[in-house]
């Protein structure tokens, strides 16, 4: 059976926080390595996201099928008046 491997392409990314009606996104790449034979799923969360009213979603599941090897999970920054996340 093939091993398979999900990473996180550590980036510094910095997010202005919306305003009114324009809501902001960021998008966070997972790379998936050492080969893309069949599907793998990764869960994902936020940490302290049950404090957290300033980003959503808080928590995902990821699938690569079969020859996927990148995929990006898409946050959105609602309004607010401190601009938090940093990776």
């Amino acid at each position: 059976m093939p091993c398979r491997f999900l990473s996180y392409v550590l980036l510094h990314i910095h997010a202005d926080e919306s305003k009114g009606d324009d809501v902001f996104t960021v998008s966070v790449p997972v790379l998936r390595s050492r080969g893309s034979f069949g599907t793998a799923s990764v869960d994902w969360f936020v940490e302290d996201y049950e404090n957290n009213t300033d980003l959503s979603p808080l928590q995902g599941t990821l699938t690569f099928n079969q020859g996927v090897t990148e995929m990006n999970i898409e946050f959105m920054i609602l309004p607010d008046e401190v601009s938090f996340l940093h990776f």
